[in-house]
């Protein structure tokens, strides 16, 4: 906050009560003494020179011995024109506006600072060159004074000179972040990472009443960085696509004779290169379809489990193991063969009785003991 003065003009003086008075009289004083007023700016461009994310630094802020958690993700800042050049040991802390959606930036880049109710706060990061990953300018607030990190108090920043330019203790500039190219009427959410969400509509492909999210991990990176990209499906990271009145253009990983294309109308779609759905603490998995489901793999589909029931919750008949019945049922057609057992007649005893006894005592091992079918 700052106040800037405005010079004096030359005045009609005082209304006095032996001067004549008119309706003009007190509205020219009033514009007189606006005038003579200075100007108070209550909002003013404040550097980041720390951002509170890590209770563990010295410069994270404390209250009665312990880390203040008001201030998470707050910042240490300096006001870029009523403190320029202010030493670091003057600057103050500030917290986070809305406490319920944190934006927060990175150390040189400009926000803007405000005072409430006797609390100083911080809201935006202004948009300086446009990028979404970085609008660091170190400096802007230290003016001439080239000591402005000289700290007596032992104050440690990651910077800890002037000549700093590091914009957090991890942070790195990404120089491939794109921006978003928007429609009209778009809501757009864009990290500094490559990861945005979009709220809007296909409405300029001519579909009306066709709301629509995006939710996108992971640019394609090709081209001009410069230029705004829109989503690419088959070559974005990771992606969930909401829509409701639109045709989806995607490669499919396989294709699928039950759930073919064209994918219009009302759909979700999920696209990463691995998609795991799990749940804890006794939780359940459901797949309702008021059709049809399609597995669909070009290499194997797996089901693990100690029960599996096929048909309804209540099967009970089990199901059959192949290779065991496939080798009972050989052996009983060469015992039909060798004439142990006549197709048309009684059984003949022979060598292979014993054989035949043991095949009716082994018929139950062709059932399966955990799978059930109905």
């Amino acid at each position: 906050m700052y106040k800037k003065e405005s010079p004096s003009g030359n005045k009609a003086g005082p209304i006095t009560s032996n001067r004549l008075q008119t309706v003009e009289s007190p509205l020219r004083l009033m514009r007189e003494v606006a005038e003579d007023s200075a100007e108070f700016y209550e909002l003013e461009p404040l550097e980041v020179v720390e951002v509170h994310i890590d209770d563990s630094k010295p410069s994270f802020p404390t209250k009665d011995g312990s880390p203040d958690y008001t201030y998470l993700g707050g910042v240490l800042g300096r006001f870029c024109i009523s403190e320029q050049g202010l030493n670091i040991d003057r600057l103050s802390n500030y917290k986070p506006l809305n406490p319920n959606f944190q934006q927060t930036p990175v150390v040189g880049e400009i926000v803007i600072g405000v005072r409430y109710l006797g609390q100083l706060f911080f809201t935006t990061q202004l948009n300086l060159f446009g990028n979404p990953n970085f609008n660091t300018q170190h400096g802007l607030s230290r003016g001439k004074n080239k000591n402005t990190f000289e700290s007596k108090a032992g104050v440690e920043v990651v910077n800890g000179d002037d000549r700093g330019t590091e914009s957090g203790y991890y942070f790195t500039r990404a120089d491939d972040a794109r921006r978003l190219l928007p429609n009209e009427g778009d809501i757009i959410f864009e990290g500094r990472f490559g990861n945005t969400i979009r709220i809007g509509s296909d409405i300029k492909n001519e579909n009306q009443d066709s709301p629509n999210i995006i939710l996108n991990a992971g640019q394609t990176i090709e081209g001009d960085t410069k230029v705004p990209i829109t989503e690419k499906i088959d070559t974005d990271g990771s992606s969930i696509y909401l829509t409701t009145n639109q045709t989806l253009e995607f490669t499919p990983g396989t294709e699928s004779q039950l759930s073919p294309g064209p994918y219009e109308g009302k759909n979700i779609l999920i696209s990463s290169d691995r998609i795991t759905l799990n749940t804890k603490n006794g939780g359940d998995i459901g797949i309702l379809s008021n059709n049809n489901i399609s597995f669909t793999s070009p290499k194997e589909v797996v089901i693990e489990s100690p029960t599996t029931k096929i048909g309804s919750i209540n099967a009970t008949e089990p199901m059959v193991l192949g290779d065991t019945l496939e080798s009972k049922l050989n052996d009983i057609l060469t015992l039909i063969e060798t004439g142990l057992l006549a197709p048309t007649g009684p059984v003949v005893v022979g060598p292979g009785a014993g054989l035949l006894a043991s095949l009716k005592s082994s018929l139950s091992t062709i059932k399966s003991p955990n799978n059930k079918v109905e």
